[in-house]
């Protein structure tokens, strides 16, 4: 592959160990060319990255705009992430995460963080640092309760956090005034709390397979409210009729 070539690729695999990616750009030139396009990075373990680090090829850090780390023994993410100026999506899915670094407040253009089955059972207070994030998901990561930081990710408008172990949600989320959806399928929710009734904007709650008995009373605040998903709680037959009549133009699944 020559330098051309190179400065035109938009999506690049390295499957193996990230050897593949040294390999193309050294046998072609020191450095990737300054005009470069390379938008998308997929590998299978993050020796891809460290490479770049380590070989002086921040410039191809630094044009990404998608990276993922999917399905392999991945226990840290690669430092630093400074590097990744320009990345707007980054998924760790199926990976050994124990942890999250505090600097997550570098990747300053990241608009979704997809992070499912991992091991991170908390989260650090940097995962607010995101300004420009519009889509968290954090799904079965054994995560027993959230940071209230998370109320400043101003830009959220999706949050998907299924199959965890969430006893309740903070109060502070009520500040996320863009979020669309909330995803909280599979915890173990008693109540959700009266302030997320002022999300002017939620337009999806998915509370299934919860253990909720009681809902608030002021839940038809949730003006733009279109769905609501209560499957497998522990309300009554009575709550449910109520519900209904008090929600006529929301489809409500119980």
């Amino acid at each position: 592959m020559q330098a051309a070539e190179l400065a035109n690729l938009k999506r690049l695999l390295a499957a193996e160990d990230g050897r593949e990616l040294g390999l193309v750009l050294a046998q072609s030139f020191a450095a990737l060319p300054a005009d470069a396009e390379l938008a998308e990075l997929i590998v299978r373990t993050p020796a891809g990255l460290l490479w770049a680090i380590e070989s002086g090829q921040e410039a191809l850090l630094s044009v990404l705009e998608q990276l993922s780390l999917h399905y392999e023994p991945l226990a840290v993410l690669p430092q630093p992430l400074g590097y990744l100026s320009s990345l707007r999506s980054l998924s760790l899915s199926h990976n050994y995460l124990s942890d999250l670094p505090s600097n997550l407040g570098d990747l300053v253009a990241l608009e979704k963080f997809h992070i499912h089955y991992n091991e991170l059972t908390d989260l650090p207070e940097s995962l607010g640092e995101l300004p420009a994030l519009r889509s968290l998901s954090l799904n079965s990561c054994g995560l027993s309760q959230l940071p209230n930081s998370l109320a400043q990710l101003e830009q959220l408008q999706e949050l998907i956090l299924m199959d965890n172990e969430l006893t309740e949600l903070p109060r502070a989320l009520a500040q996320l005034q863009n979020l669309e959806k909330l995803i909280v399928r599979g915890n173990r929710l008693q109540r959700l709390p009266e302030e997320l009734c002022a999300l002017s904007k939620l337009r999806i709650l998915d509370l299934g397979d919860n253990e909720i008995d009681r809902l608030p009373y002021n839940l038809p605040q949730l003006s733009k409210l279109q769905m609501l998903h209560l499957e497998r709680n522990q309300l009554s037959s009575g709550q449910k009729r109520s519900l209904s009549s008090q929600l006529p133009n929301v489809n409500i699944y119980f």
